[in-house]
């Protein structure tokens, strides 16, 4: 990700990247200094993580970091809600990961964006999949991992996964 410049510009750059090859596509953005004992991994759908695996994995083996799962659920979810998805990611990571210093925790957030800033505080960096989001969606709606990129003042990794932008058919 570039420091300077037009977001919206090199945003176009990726997704023409992306709808042109089939394996995922890696983003960097650097900032400071860049270390990885204390990961930051937030995300919104349970598939995310198995996407993001084969990078954590290799992080593992080389750095051995703490990694903290950041489970984001819209905010009026219920407290069962939260429940069933923290029980849900304890198996994943019982599964995948198990010989990895992991924490979890499971947020019905308001802001989505503030809540990762907050929780970011404490970590070197942060790894993330990208929305699939393409067109006016992203306009209208936005993209979290890119104001992630935008907004925090360390390191972020964004997994952006292979495939044909919706608007591109």
């Amino acid at each position: 990700y570039p420091v300077a410049g037009n977001p919206q510009a090199f945003q176009r750059v990726i997704d023409r990247v992306v709808a042109g090859v089939s394996c995922p596509v890696v983003a960097v953005r650097f900032s400071g200094t860049f270390r990885c004992e204390r990961i930051l991994v937030p995300f919104l759908f349970p598939f995310e993580l198995d996407e993001l695996l084969p990078i954590l994995e290799a992080m593992a083996m080389t750095t051995q970091p703490r990694i903290t799962f950041l489970h984001l659920l819209h905010h009026d979810s219920s407290k069962e809600e939260v429940a069933a998805s923290d029980q849900e990611l304890q198996g994943w990571l019982a599964t995948n990961l198990f010989d990895t210093q992991t924490r979890h925790l499971v947020e019905a957030a308001e802001s989505r964006l503030e809540t990762i800033m907050q929780t970011a505080e404490y970590h070197d960096i942060v790894i993330m999949t990208a929305a699939r989001r393409y067109g006016l969606n992203r306009m209208f709606f936005g993209s979290l991992s890119s104001s992630v990129v935008r907004s925090l003042s360390r390191p972020v990794l964004v997994l952006c996964p292979p495939g044909k932008p919706a608007d591109s058919k």
